[in-house]
């Protein structure tokens, strides 16, 4: 007699990978000119002349077509806008944590929007490349042929016994970093994050936060990358940190199963909460817009949500622009009026949005 094992209704664990951790990825190569003191070391009266003959460098080396036909164009304002616009700052304004803002508009490729040259105060200049999901030796490769390019219009700050010479002692060597934008919505929920990022710290792993309204870590949404780069080769860089980020994510991943099991009613809690006030906020803040998207988009990632792709909520989050409020110089009313414009925004997208049936087993 033939036996059948019994049917088990299905399991609520999704099945997830890294894609659903991990916004998107890039690479950055910082580089200074042979015979020129660093930006940061500019005399104040100097300071302005000085800079301006070394960008005058780099304007006319990045000006030219590179090999394969792609030319860069510096761009008034800088672009792109939102959270890819923040990171993609950060990319060079802290990679050398000596310099507080861009000194002129970076040169953006013909090829995509996403990958730059950004000429700065902390040092002359930083070839970057962004680019969706979880590839980053992509965008390394890339920024690699750049620099090659460009290795034979300037000439760079080089030492025998260091390597490439940068305005920070993290990036002496070959300059290099790598970058992954991921979201931390499962590790906050279960009360682990801090704990998981302060383990990122012995792997020599940097962790930068948005900053809104004086608040770190809106959203969850953080950016990583590596830390010193002396006696290591770009390779070596860069499998370490894919190792250290893929642990992450591991960790990540592990904390949602958790949340669509054992913890289903702070899940349950979180998402519908989140969902209940983007339908019916009149105004809403660039802080508090991040924080209900956030745990949507991760119970969206689960398959949970529906009405709404995942892409259509990562387009909404990294649209959200951290460059508004008081702090950005905004009066009240100009504040009050975009936190009401933002609200009417997410408005439609929200009503869209509501537990499937998967999602109604698990979101008791």
């Amino acid at each position: 007699m033939k036996l059948h094992a019994p049917k088990r209704p299905p399991h609520p664990y999704p099945a997830l990978d890294v894609s659903d951790v991990c916004f998107m990825s890039g690479a950055c190569l910082l580089r200074n000119l042979a015979g020129r003191p660093f930006p940061t070391k500019y005399h104040d009266p100097d300071k302005e002349k000085e800079f301006q003959r070394a960008d005058g460098e780099i304007c006319k080396a990045a000006g030219e077509p590179f090999p394969d036909g792609t030319r860069f164009t510096r761009v008034q304002p800088p672009h792109p806008h939102g959270l890819v616009g923040y990171f993609a700052r950060l990319m060079h304004l802290n990679a050398a944590d000596a310099c507080d803002e861009l000194a002129m508009n970076p040169f953006v490729s013909s090829a995509t929007p996403f990958e730059f040259i950004f000429s700065c105060h902390s040092d002359h200049l930083a070839i970057a490349r962004i680019a969706p999901g979880t590839d980053v030796e992509g965008p390394a490769m890339r920024v690699a042929v750049l620099e090659e390019t460009l290795s034979r219009r300037l000439n760079f700050a080089w030492d025998s016994s260091l390597g490439f010479l940068t305005s920070s002692p993290d990036s002496v060597g070959t300059g290099f970093k790598a970058f992954r934008m991921m979201h931390l919505e499962g590790l906050h929920e279960i009360g682990e994050l801090e704990a998981s990022l302060h383990g990122l710290a012995a792997m020599r792993i940097k962790v930068r936060s948005v900053e809104l309204d004086g608040f770190n870590g809106a959203g969850h949404i953080f950016m990583l990358s590596n830390g010193r780069t002396l006696g290591l080769s770009e390779s070596e860089l860069l499998a370490g940190f894919q190792a250290a980020t893929d642990a992450l994510a591991e960790q990540e991943i592990n904390a949602r199963m958790r949340l669509a099991g054992e913890l289903n009613i702070v899940l349950s809690d979180t998402v519908r909460r989140a969902i209940a006030i983007m339908q019916n906020c009149r105004m809403i803040s660039t802080t508090e817009a991040l924080d209900v998207l956030s745990p949507v988009r991760m119970a969206a990632s689960m398959g949970f949500v529906s009405g709404a792709s995942l892409e259509e909520l990562d387009r909404a989050m990294l649209g959200i622009s951290p460059d508004s409020g008081e702090a950005a110089g905004m009066t009240p009313d100009e504040c009050d009026a975009a936190d009401a414009a933002r609200a009417t925004e997410l408005r439609p997208l929200a009503m869209r949005l509501a537990p499937n049936v998967r999602g109604r087993r698990s979101l008791q």
